[in-house]
């Protein structure tokens, strides 16, 4: 029950939807950034909080690019289940991301500095490389929304919100369309139980 008394509930007490719903939208994209090979090799990808209400991070990943020194990306993951439009949601996690950045990669830092080798090393630097706006940095923002049919365009104006990441690769984005997104989220929650 502790692990999942917060987001869950029980089936006589289930939890809040728009918590389970945040939490599967962190656990997806968590799942397809395991399986991405776009981007680079993957030293480190952090899996999702606890819950979502704890604050800090949503997501954070760590790749290693063709030799280059490691880069690492400060993610931004939301859910859309409502009737306005994505770009609002969006529009919120840039927003998020300009004003907490720092201090989500401060609490990287103390996580994952004392990693061995070049991990470590740039873990340390984390909040330095954010404010400097170094080529090793860089944000990403997630939406997992349930409205159909998805927005024909997303993220166009992530580099006028997040400017200081000039470098192609520093800015990523990651719609997920799921169209029966709460029943899903449901469903994760009922198999959760059968543990019980």
């Amino acid at each position: 029950m502790p692990f999942i008394r917060d987001v869950f509930g029980t089936p006589a007490q289930p939890g809040n939807v728009d918590h389970l719903e945040g939490h599967v939208a962190e656990w997806l994209w968590y799942m397809l950034m395991r399986e991405r090979d776009d981007a680079g090799k993957v030293m480190l990808l952090e899996p999702p909080k606890f819950t979502v209400t704890d604050s800090g991070p949503d997501g954070f990943v760590v790749y290693a690019v063709d030799g280059q020194p490691l880069v690492f990306r400060l993610w931004e993951l939301k859910k859309h289940v409502g009737r306005g439009a994505v770009s609002a949601t969006v529009r919120g996690a840039y927003a998020q991301l300009r004003a907490e950045g720092d201090r989500y990669l401060a609490q990287l830092v103390s996580m994952h500095a004392d990693k061995g080798g070049d991990l470590g090393v740039l873990c340390g630097q984390l909040v330095d490389l954010w404010v400097e706006a170094d080529a090793r940095a860089g944000a990403g923002v997630g939406v997992t929304s349930a409205k159909m049919p998805p927005p024909r365009q997303c993220f166009t104006t992530m580099g006028t919100h997040l400017k200081e990441f000039t470098e192609p690769g520093q800015l990523e984005g990651m719609l997920c369309a799921v169209q029966e997104y709460r029943a899903l989220a449901c469903e994760v929650r009922k198999y959760v139980w059968t543990g019980l």
